[in-house]
């Protein structure tokens, strides 16, 4: 959670790579854009298991937990839209060229309402939106 915080503080400066689909923008800045990945999308009754993805304009710098620089992250999280609650699962940082240098495993997070969650209602109520068109699969 410490490190996914980190990373959304960071948040405020960052590059695009363009990604094709299945990544689907769901905010976009000058300093970042927000991706789900439709194609990694799996709801089993009111949650949905899902990743995003967060390009920053400007790398970020190295943290004493990576391996290098990031120009990107992954976050894989489960969300409850309707109760307004999410947890934590995964965490990986990407450096420019698309190689991980940084992954972060969160065993058995709790779940946090979207006020008082790292990505914060901005984040998770648009993505409740995107979740609510029925991009992704359902399995």
């Amino acid at each position: 959670m410490v490190l996914a915080a980190a990373v959304l503080a960071a948040a405020c400066h960052s590059p695009r790579s363009g990604l094709a689909s299945p990544w689907v923008p769901i905010v976009n800045s000058p300093q970042i854009t927000v991706l789900v990945d439709t194609s990694r999308l799996s709801k089993i009754e009111q949650v949905t298991r899902l990743w995003l993805r967060f390009e920053y304009a400007v790398p970020q710098p190295k943290l004493k937990s990576t391996r290098g620089p990031y120009a990107s992250s992954e976050v894989q999280e489960e969300v409850n839209c309707q109760q307004q609650q999410a947890r934590d699962l995964q965490l990986r940082l990407l450096g420019a060229d698309g190689q991980v240098v940084g992954d972060t495993v969160f065993a058995a997070s709790s779940w946090t309402t979207f006020a008082a969650h790292p990505l914060t209602p901005s984040i998770l109520g648009p993505l409740c939106s995107q979740i609510g068109k029925g991009r992704g699969a359902e399995r």
